[in-house]
């Protein structure tokens, strides 16, 4: 299994970006979000070492920090498209359920990224890019260790 560790937050000043809210139908959302990719960071992600990832939050979800992706939600990363999940309309999250994070690492590439959103809902979301660090299980575990030691030390 394979974790990851985030890591610089590369060229985008904040880690959330707030969708927009699209006035041309009365439960529509969407947002574009520019960004920059240098020659080595893409590197990395051929290399699969990182993962450039995207996540959706609903603001007001009583369940904190969850993902949660607007209904019917189309992303397109650089004219490539991807549907983060398969929930229709009428569908709701259930109370224990949360949806996976978006890997867009193979659609990126060095110099000028277009990231788009568009789905179906009334209510405000907070799109994350996390530009992480993988890990192979054992190395998470060492650094949870590591970590445990440094504390116990003080």
């Amino acid at each position: 299994s394979v974790g990851t560790v985030p890591s610089r937050s590369l060229l985008l000043k904040a880690s959330r970006w707030s969708q927009c809210r699209s006035y041309m139908a009365a439960n529509q959302v969407g947002g574009e979000k520019s960004f920059a990719l240098r020659r080595d960071d893409v590197l990395e992600l051929r290399k699969k070492k990182k993962v450039f990832t995207v996540s959706c939050h609903l603001l007001v979800d009583t369940v904190l920090y969850r993902n949660h992706w607007p209904p019917s939600t189309m992303v397109t990363v650089n004219g490539r498209r991807f549907r983060p999940t398969d929930r229709g309309y009428n569908q709701k999250l259930g109370k224990k359920s949360c949806e996976k994070r978006l890997d867009i690492s193979e659609a990126l590439h060095e110099g000028h990224n277009t990231l788009l959103i568009s789905g179906q809902d009334y209510r405000l979301y907070v799109v994350v890019f996390q530009f992480a660090q993988r890990l192979e299980s054992k190395e998470v575990v060492e650094r949870v260790q590591e970590s445990f030691r440094k504390r116990a030390a003080r």
